[in-house]
């Protein structure tokens, strides 16, 4: 079962989950709305990636006036929050607004670890040049309780 607003603030109360810095204002009915960091990393280079060797990301500080996403590209970076959850699944979710303007937040990566501890792995991409910014809302996470 997923956890309320309610629920998730009673256990984040308990400390059972710990999300930080926590903003009230980012409960909802069912979910808390996560942020981009502060930077970003993508592949420069249009040559085809090897799957299975280090291939090196361009990382780069998203600056105060945001920075524009090209469409079709793909990009990653991590929520400026940490999340520690032990005891539920987080799962990620797109926030509604921005997948309407086509920006996609995770491509594979929606369902996180039971005993997950730390920041938000976030696959971007865009099917239009975007503009983000540093610490803008940008997906939701909720919590689904673990049958043993």
């Amino acid at each position: 079962m997923i956890l309320s607003g309610k629920k998730l603030i009673e256990e984040m109360q308990k400390n059972k989950i710990i999300i930080t810095p926590f903003k009230p204002e980012n409960v909802n009915p069912n979910s808390y709305d996560i942020s981009i960091g502060s930077a970003l990393n993508f592949y420069e280079s249009d040559a085809a990636l090897e799957a299975g060797d280090d291939s090196k990301a361009v990382r780069v500080n998203i600056p105060d006036s945001g920075i524009v996403l090209k469409k079709h590209k793909f990009y990653f970076a991590e929520s400026f929050e940490t999340v520690i959850s032990d005891n539920y699944v987080p799962m990620l979710h797109n926030r509604s607004g921005v997948a309407r303007k086509g920006l996609f937040i995770h491509i594979t990566a929606d369902l996180l670890q039971l005993h997950h501890k730390g920041t938000i792995k976030l696959q971007l991409y865009p099917e239009y040049d975007i503009k983000i910014s540093a610490f803008q809302k940008i997906a939701q996470i909720s919590f689904w309780e673990v049958y043993r």
